[in-house]
């Protein structure tokens, strides 16, 4: 099972902190469709995985 996180406006902010931090980016920010937005998905240093989810706009 994957939750998924309000990541904001820009997914490269949190991606970019998670990789600082030791983590890694299993999937980059994609875009579902206009009316969903994007998502992206990232393992933190022990190897959790976490999804983050960008708002329409």
């Amino acid at each position: 099972m994957v939750i998924y996180l309000d990541g904001g406006d820009d997914l490269s902010i949190p991606l970019a902190r998670a990789q600082a931090a030791g983590g890694k980016v299993l999937m980059p920010p994609t875009r579902l469709s206009p009316e969903i937005g994007s998502i992206a998905m990232l393992a933190d240093s022990e190897g959790n995985r976490i999804g983050l989810h960008a708002p329409a706009r």
